[in-house]
């Protein structure tokens, strides 16, 4: 299967150098707009540089997106109207309308669109996820905190890195947020871009979601913990470990509840699997058996959606 590069940034070498590794794809072509930036990868990964979108799909089965966000539905909507199936770097869009426009032109096309929500493919959410099927969710919490440093200043934390949190609240609870309370704080570098937000959900079956991402941190970690009846899960998406923490009833009485209680602890380990990968080869199966089963265009835009209300509400917050 012969697939294209849309940018050279730091990701979209990612992509690259990874396309290059997996088994049944070959690397037809790359294109960015930085035609410097482009020569330099072509050289490196030793493949061709296209002078335009229309060239790349002109020799590529599919292609890889990996440019600024408010391009991507522009793009992707190039790529489609040329019968290339498309992996489009998260979020689908920043503005809604736009991705609108892009979702409903997908469900006419006869190619896959596959909005690259890496996380979904991380090892330690996916064994999350497998666990907590027959559980009943009574709350979730995401924490994602990075460092500024070399991070895109393009999009706000809540597009950047917020955004993959939002995902995965909507794929383990399988429902929509109908009550959002948001507050956001831009940093002192950031030309009054929100660099650090909170937010609280309610989804439309009950179901409380929080969220917390920070651009300014000294540290970076990404931590899911959901909470049922009896359990307490608490997932790291870095080290890729999750605990299991089991509320059981015990002859010890606790002296300040006065209920009595004890804890039973399991720890868990996920695969080593690489996300990008894993994401790169499921896009690949997703087109030779002509079904998306991770996120496509309709997952993106529900994405979207509630980040642009988390949006709305932290920027009438924000110092």
């Amino acid at each position: 299967m012969k697939i294209g590069i849309i940018g050279t940034g730091v990701m979209g070498t990612n992509h690259l150098r990874v396309a290059k590794r997996t088994q049944g794809v070959e690397v037809s072509s790359i294109y960015d707009v930085d035609n410097v930036r482009a020569q330099k990868a072509a050289d490196q990964f030793g493949i061709t540089a296209s002078s335009s979108i229309d060239e790349l799909c002109a020799c590529s089965d599919a292609v890889i997106i990996v440019t600024p966000a408010f391009t991507h539905a522009e793009i992707a909507m190039q790529c489609l109207k040329n019968n290339c199936h498309v992996l489009l770097e998260k979020p689908i869009d920043v503005d809604v309308n736009k991705a609108q426009e892009l979702t409903e032109y997908a469900k006419k096309s006869k190619c896959i669109l596959m909005i690259a929500h890496i996380e979904r493919f991380n090892p330690a959410f996916q064994l999350l996820k497998q666990l907590l099927i027959n559980e009943h969710i009574i709350a979730l919490d995401f924490q994602r905190l990075a460092t500024s440093l070399g991070r895109d200043k393009s999009a706000d934390i809540i597009l950047d890195l917020m955004i993959h949190d939002i995902d995965l609240a909507l794929a383990l609870t399988n429902s929509t947020g109908i009550n959002v309370q948001a507050a956001g704080i831009c940093g002192k570098n950031t030309h009054n871009i929100i660099d650090y937000a909170r937010a609280s959900v309610i989804m439309n079956n009950g179901i409380l979601c929080s969220f917390t991402a920070s651009g300014i941190s000294q540290e970076r970690f990404r931590k899911i913990r959901a909470y049922t009846v009896d359990k307490q899960y608490d997932a790291d998406l870095n080290t890729r470990e999750i605990t299991i923490t089991t509320m059981k009833s015990s002859s010890i009485v606790d002296k300040i509840t006065a209920i009595p209680i004890s804890l039973q602890v399991e720890k868990f380990s996920a695969s080593n699997n690489d996300a990008l990968q894993t994401e790169i080869s499921e896009f690949v199966n997703s087109i030779s058996n002509g079904l998306n089963n991770a996120a496509g265009a309709e997952e993106g835009l529900e994405a979207l959606k509630l980040a642009n209300k988390i949006q709305y509400i932290s920027k009438g917050t924000h110092q």
